[in-house]
């Protein structure tokens, strides 16, 4: 759960396998309720970002251990469900190319599409996460003209390309990280 304002974000991070149940936001430092631990602060964003003229934010991306949790979990909220095998082959990851089996659950919240990713098998930033006992918001995703246009853009903030992958001259993704950022950024490009 993320809740912006301005430049403050409020984070939950939870343990792998709790339920989010009895939760509550801190106002400021740390607190944990349940299990759950809550971190809060102020986040700035680097000037150099501020005017690159990212386009408005289409997708978050959650990356659970269970879809089916995430469905009884959140349907009410941000139901109804499409779901979908999300798996792709021959993505370069971290510089190898590797495949990956992902089950997809998408809904929204008014145009904003949630989407949450089941990991399942092979080598992808889903997996890291998981493996790295994590389970939570995961990316934010940006639909842009030129996926390769969006990562130079990115590379002088820090950003650098993870897991790409070009199906078509029209048709490509690739998610970013920075260093020190927990947060991924998406970029998709479709006709």
């Amino acid at each position: 759960m993320v809740t912006c304002s301005g430049r403050g974000a409020t984070v939950l991070l939870r343990p792998a396998g709790r339920p989010m149940t009895g939760i509550r936001v801190a106002s400021r430092g740390v607190d944990s309720v349940g299990g759950a631990v809550y971190a809060t602060g102020v986040a700035t964003t680097p000037a150099d970002l501020e005017n690159l003229g990212l386009p408005a934010i289409d997708q978050v991306g959650f990356v659970v251990r269970s879809i089916e949790e995430a469905k009884r979990s959140y349907g009410a909220l941000f139901g109804p469900w499409s779901e979908f095998d999300g798996s792709v082959g021959g993505a370069t990851y971290r510089g190898e190319v590797a495949d990956v089996e992902l089950a997809i659950l998408v809904g929204h919240s008014g145009e904003l599409e949630i989407e949450f990713i089941e990991w399942r098998s092979g080598k992808s930033p889903h997996s890291e996460f998981i493996e790295a006992g994590r389970e939570g918001m995961h990316h934010l995703r940006y639909r842009v003209d030129d996926v390769d246009t969006w990562i130079e853009k990115l590379s002088g903030s820090g950003y650098r390309p993870i897991w790409y992958k070009r199906m078509s001259p029209e048709i490509a993704f690739a998610y970013l990280e920075r260093e020190g950022d927990p947060l991924l950024i998406e970029f998709l490009q479709l006709p």
